[in-house]
């Protein structure tokens, strides 16, 4: 950049300057130099590698972002089953001091009876 820009500037120099031509070349190069040094520029090289590095950052981002859904999602799955298990269990412990329902009731009923008729004959009529 600061040679293209020299030698347009050499072309330019008028000829009665001729003689100046090497002072006054090394003057604005080194003019030229300490005003871009200043400004904090880097070289096509160095921006195309820190765009390559951006770029496989990006893409590794994404793909942590992608995987860190899936296992929310898994987690999500797992305590949803985990949470209708703990609720069906607490429903079979709340159910489990209670006598069985259907065809037990008739056995449970039936023994009752036969138990009863045993101890009081008028049991047995009703």
């Amino acid at each position: 950049m600061i040679n293209a820009f020299m030698d347009e500037f050499q072309k330019n120099i008028p000829p009665a300057l001729y003689d100046l031509k090497e002072v006054i070349s090394a003057h604005v190069r080194s003019t030229a130099e300490t005003i871009i040094k200043k400004m904090d520029l880097v070289s096509r090289e160095e921006f195309d590698t820190q765009l390559l590095v951006l770029r496989r950052a990006h893409q590794k981002l994404a793909e942590l972002e992608e995987k860190l859904d899936h296992l929310a999602l898994i987690k999500d799955k797992k305590t949803t089953t985990k949470s209708k298990a703990a609720s069906k269990s607490a429903v079979n412990k709340k159910d489990k001091g209670k006598a069985p329902a259907g065809k037990d009731d008739v056995t449970t009923n039936s023994t009752t009876k036969k138990k009863a008729s045993r101890k009081d004959p008028s049991a047995s009529k009703k």
